[in-house]
């Protein structure tokens, strides 16, 4: 459980890296792009009754794109806390918060439970492709 939290977490990184070196945008904005990201390919395997794959793409995708990322960016990142040392702490900060509501978050689900009543995500994928072929 702990290793696929880390895991995840990483991947998010990689993809907020990413989305910052290449397109400029923010760190504050990123996770919101990510987490639309991760609910628009999971909804899509989802159609395909591939969750599980869509999930390892997703992680592997994320792992990738931090590695390939991560020379340049470290040494931009030490450069620009050279440059504005206050703004580290701020930036600190704002990620600590984010990560103890990612636990918290977690916690709060029972590590046995299953998404399985119809008002969770697994029925989705499969309610919109039944109206699909239905129609």
């Amino acid at each position: 459980m702990a290793l696929s939290i880390i895991l995840l977490l990483f991947c998010y990184l990689g993809y907020a890296v990413t989305l910052h070196r290449f397109y400029g945008i923010g760190f504050y904005f990123a996770p919101w792009l990510i987490t639309s990201f991760s609910i628009l390919v999971t909804y899509i395997f989802g159609v395909f009754h591939q969750l599980r794959f869509g999930l390892i793409v997703f992680i592997l995708g994320g792992l990738l794109l931090l590695v390939f990322c991560s020379s340049k960016t470290l040494r931009e990142i030490i450069l620009f806390q050279k440059k504005y040392p206050l703004s580290f702490f701020k930036n600190l900060t704002f990620v600590g918060v984010h990560i103890m509501l990612i636990f918290y978050t977690i916690r709060m689900v029972p590590k046995n439970y299953k998404f399985t009543t119809w008002d969770e995500f697994p029925i989705w994928a499969f309610n919109s492709k039944l109206i699909n072929i239905q129609n």
